[in-house]
């Protein structure tokens, strides 16, 4: 049996302090997670300090002085994933950050603050939704990524 990778995914907390909210969800869903992605739209990254995992994080269009890149290229147990928040419309928007990367086997994303999990030309999106900020959700989400050598699958789970 191949060793399996868990990795948690958020996006889109528009935490404007550390108000401990963020640290508090990442001990209650993310603590046997082997690392933990942000898609972007964190709008302050003092909410990273206090958590004990490894973040790997990418910029939104909410993080105006981050230095964080716009987009990342990761790979784990042979399988590459592209981090990106996104832009524009929610119509189209998995058309639009595909073309940001070339050969990925899944592409995790935010911007929407809907969640999504479906494979879609051989590329596996997550769009893990938004764990404080709604907006056109009906609840409130978190997405998990689990690799294998042979296999890639997503995960949305609700948090309410």
């Amino acid at each position: 049996m191949s060793k399996e990778i868990k990795i948690g995914v958020v996006s889109d907390t528009h935490l404007v302090k550390d108000d401990g909210s963020f640290q508090k969800l990442t001990e209650k869903f993310f603590k046997d997670c082997d690392l933990i992605v942000h898609c972007g739209d964190i709008v302050n990254e003092e909410i990273f300090l206090p958590v004990k995992k490894e973040i790997i994080a990418v910029r939104g269009n909410m993080d105006i002085s981050s230095a964080l890149p716009i987009k990342r290229e990761i790979t784990i147990l042979e399988k590459k994933i592209g981090i990106i928040h996104g832009y524009g419309a929610p119509t189209g928007i998995r058309d639009r950050i595909k073309k940001e990367f070339q050969e990925v086997d899944c592409i995790l994303y935010g911007h929407t603050h809907y969640p999504y999990c479906n494979k879609e030309d051989d590329i596996l999106f997550l769009n893990p939704g938004s764990a404080f900020d709604r907006r056109w959700a009906p609840k409130n989400t978190i997405g998990y990524l689990y690799i294998t050598t042979d296999n890639i699958r997503g995960e949305i789970k609700e948090i309410d």
